[in-house]
C-alpha cells in the first residue's frame, strides 16, 4: 500500500470521522444538559447511545456490503447518509426524531474506519498491520483530540446545534479528499466482488472458527475496559471534581488526543522488539496495577492530589488499553487465512464487536450509581481482575491445545 502523504491524510481523516462526532459530543453535553434540565449522565445516554447503536449496525454491515458491491459505492452511500443525518440533527425538535438521526449518523460514520481497516487487512500481515494501524490511529487521535475543545468553543457562541452542522461540513470535506486520493483502492475490489451465497458461506465459516471466537472474546473484554473508563471520565470530572465545560473539553479532547498519539507511537516502537501477544499481555498487567491505584487514590487522597492522581491514572490506563485494542483488533482480523474470507467481512465482524461492547459499557455506566468515585473504582478494579483471569485461562487453554497438536504430530511421524 502506498505511503505517500496524501493517501495517509485520507486514511487518517476517514479513521477520524466517527470519533470526531463521538468524542466531540462531550464538548456539548453540558450545554444540552442545561437546555433539557437533565443530568450529565442522562444527557450522555440520550446523545451517545443512539449513535453507538447506529455504529453497531454500520460496523456489522458496511464491510460485507463493500465485499459485495465494492468499496467505492459503499463509501459514497454511507458518507451521504452521515452528512444528511448530521444536517438533520441540527434542526430536529422532537426527541424521538433526534435520536433516529443520531442513529443514522452513527450508521454512516463507520464507513471511514471500516474502509481504512479493510485496506490495511488486505495489504499487511499481523505485525506490520499493527504498526501501520498504530500510525494511522495515532495521527487520528491528534485530529480527534481537538474536536471537543473547538466544538465546545463554537457551541458556546452559536449554540450546541452548530456541532451537527460542523460535522456535516467535515463529512463533505472527507468525502472529497477520499474520492480523490483513494479512488484506486476503493474500486479495485469491484473486479473480484463476491456473491451473497459466497459471503454467507464465509460468514458461517468464520462464526464457527474457535480461534476467531476466542480472539473476539478477548477483544470484547478489552473494549469494555477502555470504553467504561471513557464513559465514567466526564461523569467523575463534572460530578465529583466540578470541572467546567471548557476544561472538560480540553481534558477529554486535546490531552486524550495527545495520549492517543503517544500510544500509537509507543506501540509501533514496541512491536519492533517484542511479539504482539507479549505487548498486549504486558499492557493488561499494567492496567490491572493502575486499577488498584484508582482504589487507593479515592480511599486515601483528597483535594488537588486526588484530582491530579486521577488524571494521571486515567491517561496511563488509556495509553495501555489503547495499545491493547489496536493489537487485539489486528490479531482477531488475521486469525483466519485471508484467502478464505473477504477482507470487508472480517473487518465488519470484528468492528461490530467493538460497537456491541461499547453499547454494553455505555448502558451499564448509565444504569449504575455514580455518586461515589471509590465505589466506581472498586467495580472497575474488579472487572479488570476478571479480564486478567479470563486472559490467563485462554492462554492456558491454548498452550494445552498446542501441546496436544504437537504430541499428535510426533505420534504420526513415528
Amino acid at each position: 500500500m502506498s505511503n505517500n502523504r496524501n493517501t495517509q491524510l485520507a486514511l487518517v481523516l476517514l479513521e477520524s470521522l466517527r470519533m470526531i462526532n463521538y468524542v466531540g459530543s462531550y464538548g456539548i453535553i453540558g450545554y444540552i444538559a442545561v437546555d433539557l434540565g437533565s443530568t450529565i449522565n442522562a444527557t450522555q445516554a440520550f446523545l451517545l447511545l443512539p449513535f453507538i447503536a447506529g455504529s453497531m449496525i454500520g460496523q456489522a454491515s458496511i464491510g460485507v456490503l463493500s465485499d459485495r458491491v465494492g468499496r467505492r459505492k459503499s463509501l459514497v452511500c454511507f458518507l451521504t447518509i452521515y452528512i444528511a443525518a448530521c444536517f438533520a440533527s441540527a434542526f430536529c425538535r422532537a426527541p424521538w426524531l433526534f435520536m433516529i438521526m443520531r442513529g443514522c449518523a452513527g450508521l454512516g460514520s463507520t464507513v471511514g474506519e471500516i474502509i481504512v481497516r479493510t485496506i490495511i487487512h488486505e495489504n499487511y500481515d499481523i505485525e506490520s498491520g499493527a504498526k501501520q494501524y498504530s500510525r494511522i490511529s495515532g495521527y487520528s487521535y491528534i485530529v480527534v483530540g481537538l474536536a471537543p475543545f473547538l466544538l465546545n468553543q463554537i457551541s458556546s457562541q452559536f449554540g450546541w446545534q452548530s456541532f451537527f452542522m460542523l460535522n456535516a461540513v467535515f463529512g463533505l470535506m472527507v468525502f472529497g479528499i477520499a474520492q480523490s486520493q483513494l479512488r484506486q483502492k476503493t474500486t479495485q475490489i469491484v473486479n473480484r466482488s463476491m456473491t451473497w451465497r459466497q459471503l454467507s458461506v464465509q460468514l458461517f465459516h468464520v462464526a464457527r472458527n474457535k480461534q476467531y471466537q476466542i480472539n473476539c472474546l478477548q477483544y470484547m473484554l478489552a473494549i469494555i475496559l477502555i470504553e467504561s473508563g471513557f464513559f465514567l471520565f466526564p461523569v467523575i470530572l463534572t460530578d465529583h471534581f466540578s470541572v467546567s465545560k471548557t476544561w472538560l473539553s480540553i481534558l477529554y479532547g486535546i490531552i486524550t488526543g495527545i495520549v492517543g498519539y503517544l500510544s500509537g507511537l509507543l506501540n509501533t516502537q514496541l512491536l519492533r522488539y517484542f511479539r504482539i501477544t507479549r505487548v498486549t499481555n504486558t499492557m493488561l498487567g499494567i492496567c490491572c496495577v493502575l486499577a488498584i491505584a484508582y482504589v487507593v487514590n479515592f480511599s486515601l487522597a483528597s483535594g488537588t492530589i486526588q484530582y491530579a492522581a486521577y488524571l494521571a491514572l486515567f491517561y496511563c490506563s488509556f495509553l495501555c488499553s489503547n495499545i491493547m485494542i489496536i493489537n487485539l483488533f489486528m490479531t482477531t482480523t488475521q486469525s483466519i487465512n485471508k484467502k478464505d474470507t473477504g477482507a470487508g467481512l472480517m473487518t465488519s465482524l470484528t468492528a461490530s464487536v467493538y460497537a456491541l461492547s461499547s453499547l454494553i459499557a455505555g448502558t451499564v455506566v448509565s444504569m449504575i450509581e455514580t455518586n461515589s468515585p471509590l465505589d466506581i473504582s472498586v467495580y472497575y478494579a474488579g472487572y479488570i481482575g476478571m479480564v486478567m483471569l479470563a486472559f490467563h485461562l485462554i492462554r492456558k487453554q491454548q498452550l494445552h491445545r498446542n501441546l496436544r497438536n504437537m504430541t499428535g504430530r510426533q505420534q504420526l511421524q513415528k
